[in-house]
Order: structure tokens, then sequence, then C-alpha cells
């Protein structure tokens, strides 16, 4: 078996998607953990290799492959099994309009989100002029817009309200497709699974998971045994620490509250 070496972090979802990948499949792989925080993705030797400085990114052979979804493709073209794919074409199909609405719409709403709830009160801690010099440096007029919007008005900016709006219609639609079948693509745990575990995890992370105790049940049923598999553990578990919880804890405690309001509005 050829090394597989994975530039990755420790929390983020994209990564633990391919980290899930790879525990299931008992792929041994290496790499060094980048700190994000501070800015190691930026490094000029790792923008080499992932000029879009994100996690993650794969070498193998001397191959680079970036982007979370088609890697996890490419581990399991390369090393079918056993297999995460599902038995039947349509299940196949429902795998594949997983990872469409992942990479369109649940991916960014989780950023923002995520944001919102947690890392706000990180930014909002730092000296104003600090701030701003931050928010300024970002070459991105949206990314500026964003971040200036939601650290001004929290979870009461709109662009928040969309991205639980965004959630709450994934997390109804994984409660649709767990009544039909025990795993979100079929009879079997799939590559779907490992793609939806890290942001319905995260919602756990930020405090907001039991806003859909009532509406979507089997869906934490769900996470109940996804988070019994040994891969949980070893994708994710043993790579959150203290300063990790701390930073995802929400900045302020009515949140969870205020977001239940917005789901019932």
């Amino acid at each position: 078996m050829s090394a597989l070496t994975l530039y990755q972090g420790t929390t983020s979802v994209c990564v633990l998607k391919v980290r899930l990948v790879l525990e299931e499949k008992g792929l041994k792989y290496e790499g060094p953990i980048l700190n994000l925080q501070q800015g190691d993705q930026f490094d000029p030797a790792y923008l080499k290799l992932n000029p879009n400085a994100v996690v993650p990114t794969l070498v193998h052979e001397g191959n680079v492959i970036l982007e979370s979804t088609v890697i996890m493709n490419y581990l399991e073209d390369l090393y079918p099994q056993p297999s995460l794919l599902p038995v039947s074409a349509l299940d196949r199909a429902r795998m594949r309009m997983w990872f469409k609405e992942i990479d369109e719409h649940v991916f960014p709403a989780c950023g923002t989100l995520t944001l919102a709830i947690s890392f706000r009160k990180v930014y909002l801690a730092k000296p104003k002029d600090v701030l701003e010099k931050m928010i300024a440096s970002n070459p991105k007029p949206a990314s500026r817009a964003r971040m200036s919007e939601i650290l001004a008005r929290g979870v009461e900016s709109p662009m928040v309200v969309a991205a639980l709006q965004t959630h709450d219609e994934m997390m109804r639609r994984m409660e649709t497709e767990l009544a039909r079948d025990p795993w979100l693509a079929g009879k079997a745990y799939s590559m779907a699974d490992a793609a939806l575990t890290p942001f319905v995890n995260r919602l756990g992370m930020i405090g907001l998971i039991n806003c859909w105790s009532q509406s979507c049940p089997r869906v934490l049923d769900w996470f109940e045994r996804v988070k019994a598999r040994a891969s949980f553990n070893a994708a994710i578990t043993r790579f959150y620490d203290a300063d990790d919880a701390e930073r995802f804890r929400p900045g302020d405690p009515e949140d969870p509250a205020r977001v239940r309001r917005l789901l019932a509005a």
C-alpha cells in the first residue's frame, strides 16, 4: 500500500469527512496537522500544494488531490474494499445528492453559523483597531461584508437566519431518509453518512443539536449510532481538545434559545 499523506486540521468539517473514510477503510495515513488559527494554511510551502489555502490536501504517489468530496471518492476508487458505496444505482444517486447539497449549501452555512455562535466572541474580544485591520486584510469584498455583518448582529443577522434554515432543511431531509432506511443512503453505512457526520457533530460542538431533538429524533438516534463506531473516535474525538472545546463554546448562553425561536418562526 502506497503512503497516504493528509494535510489536515483538528476540527475542520472537510478534514473530518476524509478521516472518517480513511478510518472506515482501515487505511494508514500520516501528515501534518495545520494550525488554522495561526494561519499555517497560508505558508508558501503549503500554498504550492493547495493554492486555495484550505484543508484537507491528500498527497499520494506524488499526486496532489484537493477538495474533500473528491478525496473521498478517490479513496473509494483506490481502495474499493471495504466498500463505502451503496449497492444500488438509486442509493448511489441518493449519496451523490448529499454530496452536492453539502458542497453547495451546507458547508458555507456551517461556516456562517459557527462564526455567529462560537467564533464571534473570539473576534469581539480583540481591540477594535486590531479587529478592523483583520477584517480589512481579507482580499474578498463579499467575505469582508459577511464577517462585518455577522460580528455586528450575531444570530439576528439575516445571513445567520438563512444558515439556520439550511441546517433545518438538512436535518429534516435526514429525518425523512432515516424513516426509509437505517442509514442515509440505504441499508448500510456509506460515504453519505461519513459526509454528514461532521456537520451534525458541529451542531453538537456549538451547543445547538438539541434544537432538533423534537423534530428530528431519528437523526439524533443515527448520530448516537455513528458515535458508537470506532471510526468516530479515531477520526474526530481524539483530535478534539480543551482549547477546541473553549473555542467552539457558544459566546452567548442565550443563543440556543434564540435559535429555537428562529426555527419555530
